[in-house]
């Protein structure tokens, strides 16, 4: 019997340390792939479905950050925008205000022949290291 319903995926990418500053750059994105948790289909299908969700967790804040923007592209270079330019503010640490995350929603619809997307990442004032992204979506 096929499967029904709703299926949530969540793809979750992890000791990047990968820096963050006041411009976009391509040396400042990272690739999310969408059906990184799909095992066993190789190529992976063509991406049909609802982006939910984004987080972005940093450490290392410095020099005054108080917001992440960020926006998803469907090339590595940043010109084909899926998903444009948004801001939110950086939730800090209890303990520490070196270390902090932001949450973006999505909620939109979204069909490519491929599974990649392409975050890139600023922020308003001095610099942060992105150590960690998820991204949920559902099919």
């Amino acid at each position: 019997m096929p499967k029904t319903g709703k299926f949530v995926h969540n793809s979750v990418h992890s000791g990047l340390s990968a820096a963050a500053n006041t411009t976009y750059a391509t040396a400042r994105r990272h690739n999310l792939d969408l059906y990184s948790d799909y095992k066993g289909i190789l190529p992976a299908p063509a991406y049909r479905g609802k982006l939910g969700s984004l987080f972005i967790r940093l450490n290392t804040i410095a020099g005054g950050a108080t917001t992440l923007t960020m926006r998803l592209t469907s090339d590595l270079a940043g010109d084909h925008i899926v998903f444009g330019d948004t801001t939110a503010t950086i939730s800090t640490g209890v303990t520490t205000a070196a270390s902090g995350a932001v949450t973006f929603k999505i909620d939109s619809l979204w069909s490519a022949d491929t599974d990649n997307l392409y975050c890139f990442w600023k922020l308003d004032a001095g610099t942060a290291v992105v150590e960690n992204i998820q991204i949920t979506w559902e099919e």
